[in-house]
């Protein structure tokens, strides 16, 4: 789990995205806010009218399918 620590209850009027994947999601080499995961939170919370996203990224080094799927 590479992210900032979120509450296990989601707040009212938000909406959550797990991402899940290998290194790549992980990004050992970068800082968190420089994920793709939290890029992408970024540009979801572009508009002030919907509401607030939480994208959590649970990547983890040298996963692969048969370990996301098991």
């Amino acid at each position: 789990f590479r992210d900032y620590p979120y509450s296990p209850e989601k707040p009212a009027g938000t909406f959550r995205v797990a991402v899940v994947g290998d290194s790549f999601a992980f990004a050992p080499y970068m800082q968190v806010d420089d994920t793709f995961a939290k890029r992408l939170e970024r540009m979801l919370n572009l508009n002030g009218n919907q509401r607030k996203v939480e994208v959590i990224n649970y990547g983890v080094p040298r996963y692969s399918t048969s370990h996301e799927i098991g």
